[in-house]
């Protein structure tokens, strides 16, 4: 990369910028065959050289299936995302590492992917019943015929086997959107895994963290209307309240925004809260036991003075 330009909003000029080399960046896939339908798991990482290492830097990633490319932090020098393939065939996923300031791309790797139809079991035909009638006439008649006979004989079966119709493969989405996170109180740089409920199946959602907005990533909605994005919080982030918000669009097509609460702590907070908890329990006790002691100091000094009034 030539001096003078910015990398991760580290400005560099010609005279004081030291060399540095590109990236280096890796990308595999947790699994390079999977089903449709099923999670397709991309990680890897991208390091930095000399003054890169303090760099901001995202990871771009297109999955090869025409649907919209996935963004994701690198924290801590790796990335991770994950990606629902909606059909069969064979793909070629590209990791991009770009400077989180300019866009600039500071290096690439692909990683080829199999999505393979899931098998279908075979349903057994039903049996197609006979047309031959219940019961034959005899060729001669017993008794003097008849100028018409008194019964015919059906033409066809009296019985007729009803069609089986198989029941609805599944049943039609319903339901407003919903976000949980996987925990409510976490640190900055901790892993947080934000899952959605009842979104448009293919479409893009956007995870954003507040109140200062900080773009989390985004991840396409699976065919059965969840969407799932697993990264870390950035290690910039304020302790305090905070909210993340899902952008994306209800079952109808129509956009929503749905959010969750989210308690950012300084480092070794949690801890320290569960410290005084077993605190508090110990000096319940001591206050206790002061109490009892208190009780006896009363009974004795009552009973001195009457034996000196005696």
């Amino acid at each position: 990369m030539d001096r003078g330009t910015s990398l991760g909003g580290v400005p560099t000029t010609l005279n004081t910028a030291p060399d540095y080399a590109l990236p280096v960046v890796t990308a595999t896939a947790a699994k390079t065959t999977v089903d449709v339908g099923t999670d397709a798991v991309l990680s890897g990482t991208s390091v930095l050289a000399a003054i890169g290492n303090g760099a901001l830097t995202k990871a771009v990633i297109d999955f090869g299936d025409g649907t919209a490319a996935v963004t994701v932090p690198v924290a801590d020098g790796s990335y991770t995302a994950t990606h629902n393939y909606a059909a069969k065939g064979a793909f070629t996923a590209t990791v991009a590492i770009k400077d989180a300031v300019s866009g600039a791309v500071l290096g690439s790797k692909t990683v080829a992917i199999t999505v393979a139809e899931v098998a279908v079991p075979t349903e057994s035909a039903t049996p197609t019943p006979t047309s031959t009638p219940t019961s034959t006439p005899s060729a001669t008649p017993s008794a003097p015929p008849t100028p018409s006979p008194t019964a015919t004989p059906s033409a066809t079966a009296t019985a007729t086997a009803s069609a089986s119709v198989p029941p609805s493969s599944s049943a039609p989405l319903s339901g407003e959107a919903a976000v949980t996170l996987s925990s409510a109180v976490l640190a900055p740089g901790d892993k947080i895994t934000i899952s959605g409920v009842n979104f448009k199946p293919g479409t893009v959602a956007e995870f954003v963290l507040h109140s200062k907005p900080v773009t989390l990533g985004t991840a396409t909605v699976a065919s059965d209307g969840t969407v799932t994005l697993s990264v870390n919080l950035p290690r910039t982030a304020v302790a305090g309240k905070h909210t993340i918000v899902v952008d994306g669009r209800r079952l109808s097509g129509n956009p929503v925004k749905v959010r969750s609460p989210l308690t950012i702590s300084a480092a070794g907070q949690v801890a320290a809260i569960e410290r005084v908890g077993v605190t508090s329990n110990a000096t319940d006790k001591v206050i206790g036991v002061a109490v009892v002691l208190l009780l006896v100091a009363g009974v004795s000094f009552v009973n001195l003075r009457r034996v000196g009034g005696h």
